[in-house]
């Protein structure tokens, strides 16, 4: 595993607990001098600007320049106003739900920093996730239509309203001063990824969380360890703060029970997605385990595959749609599934993806070499089509 100068400096102040040997490490690699501008640039899409401010003003604030420590508080403060304002409305509108006999389990999000990090200024929140059981979608989009918000979608990364509702059913809406973007879903993940939690189960075990005077429910945190475990896997930990959630949840959880832990994630079909994340957490933030769970999550070949492929260019991520790329992602999702069945799924879903790209959407992100082949792909494709529609 090999990083940058500026990358390993990023790991090293983004912890949320450091070592006495990381805390040493940073002031000395600040007294030999630092690229701040590179620091940043790499910070920023990692979503770990704050945790940076947090760390160099606790334990470097004296040798780092002061106008970078500027920068990085008023950076800090700018999260933390935004993700007071996000809980605020999170805690409303969980319980105008509530009232209406509608049971909401929020996840990430504002929730996930004041739960887990114990400070909302620590982590980025761009919107906030709500669990509804899947008869209840319509209802809860209706009550956000009638509290003012609108059908919205991510137009380019950045939500935008939609000009024509699609209503009911549709699950993505922004208030009135696109402040908050809000998600409710009834299922915690799209079905290839074959993790299907019962809403009713998982509702059953839920935990009080109260805030501002109010409480709502929220995931048991081996629930909450695993539904993590899920979302990073999913976009193969290309934001290092996906990895840091997870060391965060486990340093304010201490007592968590890893035997539940184990058996839900095989009952939920995600026990290869949970021993990759632990050890990325391990591997990069040094995270203590139990040594039972260590052992047993060594035992996996796939588990130190995944995880020495991903941490080894987890810091520049995976940005361009190229065939090697999507090969890659591909790959890591076959070796994290857990059952044949899975596999299949799995499979299944990447051809449709493949049969049903869009040419006008690749083309702003593939280089030339792989856009070529897509394009001699897609007249394949349509002569195929017009062969069967003549049949």
């Amino acid at each position: 595993m090999t990083f940058s100068d500026e990358a390993a400096f990023l790991l090293n102040c983004s912890g949320i607990q450091l070592s006495e040997a990381r805390v040493e490490h940073l002031r000395r690699r600040v007294a030999v001098g630092v690229d701040w501008g590179e620091i940043i640039r790499l910070a920023i899409p990692h979503g770990l600007l704050p945790l940076v401010a947090m760390n160099l003003t606790k334990h470097a604030a004296d040798i780092v320049p002061a106008l970078t420590m500027a920068q990085l508080a008023l950076f800090r403060r700018r999260v933390d106003i935004r993700n007071r304002h996000q809980m605020a409305e999170l805690m409303r509108v969980a319980t105008m739900l509530g009232d209406a006999k509608i049971r909401v389990l929020p996840f990430k999000g504002p929730l996930l920093a004041f739960c887990a990090y114990g400070d909302l200024s620590l982590r980025e929140s761009h919107d906030l996730d709500l669990w509804v059981h899947p008869s209840d979608l319509p209802a809860a989009g209706n009550l956000l239509r009638a509290s003012g918000y609108r059908a919205a979608a991510h137009l380019k990364g950045t939500p935008a309203l939609l000009e024509v509702d699609p209503g009911e059913g549709h699950t993505d809406f922004l208030s009135s001063d696109g402040s908050v973007f809000i998600e409710i879903q009834g299922e915690l993940q799209t079905w290839e990824l074959s993790f299907w939690p019962e809403f009713d189960e998982v509702w059953g075990r839920s935990k009080p969380v109260t805030a501002e005077g109010t409480t709502i429910p929220s995931l048991a945190d081996e629930d909450l360890l695993l539904t993590l475990a899920v979302h990073g896997s999913k976009h193969m930990w290309r934001r290092l703060s996906w990895v840091v959630d997870v060391v965060a949840l486990l340093q304010s959880n201490l007592d968590l029970d890893w035997n539940l832990t184990l058996r839900r994630a095989e009952k939920w079909h995600c026990k290869r997605r949970l021993f990759c994340s632990t050890a990325l957490a391990d591997r990069l933030y040094g995270l203590p385990l139990p040594e039972f769970y260590r052992i047993e999550s060594r035992k996996h070949a796939y588990t130190r595959r995944s995880v020495s492929n991903i941490s080894d260019k987890i810091v520049e991520g995976v940005g361009a749609r190229t065939i090697r790329n999507y090969l890659s992602e591909l790959r890591h999702h076959l070796r994290n599934a857990d059952k044949a069945g899975d596999v299949r799924r799995l499979l299944y879903a990447y051809l449709c993806k493949i049969w049903r790209a869009d040419e006008s959407a690749m083309v702003r992100s593939m280089p030339m070499n792989t856009l070529i082949l897509f394009r001699i792909f897609t007249r394949i494709r349509s002569a195929i089509a017009r062969t069967v529609k003549q049949n």
